[in-house]
C-alpha cells in the first residue's frame, strides 16, 4: 500500500505512513478482536488520533477506531457494501443527495466521490458535524458541494432532548438541547 499525495496531515489524525502501519497491524479482516485493544493501550502513552484508510469506493476518511462503524472502514475499507454498490451504480452527476442522520459522513463522502452536483448532510451532534467536516476537508470537497446542517429532521415539529452515546462503555452520554 503507498500513501496517497492527497492524504495531508490533518489535526488529530496520524501521519500517513504510520496509519498504513497501524492499519496493517490492527486493523485487517478476521483478525482476533481484542488485538485493536493494543492500540488502545499504546495510545494512553501517545495520545489518541484518527488513522486515514482509503476506502474501496476511493475516497479518503479518517477513522476513530473506538466508533464501530469506523472501525469496520478500517477492516473492510467499506460500510455497508450492498448499499454502497447499489449508490455507485444509481447515482448521476445531477443529483443532489440528501443524508439525513449523516453520522461521521460515510455516505455524504460516498455521493460525493460519485461526483454527484451537491451533498446536504443532515446530523445534530455537533461533534459528529465537526468530524463531517474533517472528512469534506481531507478530501478537498468545496463547501459549495458538501452542506453540513447540524439538526435533526422530523415528520413534525416536537423539542426534545437528543443524546449522543458513542460505545456507551466508553463515552458519557451527552445532551445538546
Amino acid at each position: 500500500m503507498t500513501l496517497d499525495p492527497r492524504c495531508q496531515l490533518l489535526p488529530g489524525t496520524y501521519h500517513p505512513a504510520l496509519g498504513i502501519v497501524l492499519r496493517a497491524l490492527f486493523f485487517r479482516p478476521r483478525i482476533p478482536p481484542g488485538k485493536a485493544r493494543h492500540l488502545t493501550s499504546l495510545e494512553r502513552v501517545i495520545g489518541r488520533r484518527r488513522i486515514v484508510v482509503r476506502t474501496e469506493p476511493g475516497f479518503l476518511f479518517a477513522c476513530d477506531q473506538q466508533d464501530w462503524l469506523q472501525r469496520n472502514l478500517l477492516c473492510n475499507r467499506v460500510h455497508e457494501p450492498e448499499i454502497t454498490a447499489l449508490l455507485r451504480e444509481s447515482l448521476n452527476p445531477d443529483d443532489v443527495f440528501f443524508d439525513i442522520g449523516a453520522n461521521s459522513g460515510y455516505f455524504s463522502c460516498l455521493a460525493l466521490s460519485c461526483e454527484v452536483k451537491g451533498v446536504v448532510a443532515f446530523e445534530p451532534d455537533p461533534n459528529t458535524c465537526a468530524v463531517l467536516a474533517q472528512q469534506q476537508q481531507l478530501n478537498n470537497w468545496s463547501r459549495a458541494n458538501l452542506r453540513i446542517e447540524s439538526l435533526g429532521l422530523s415528520d413534525r415539529v416536537i423539542a426534545g432532548v437528543v443524546r449522543s452515546c458513542w460505545d456507551a462503555d466508553v463515552y458519557p452520554c451527552q445532551r445538546f438541547w
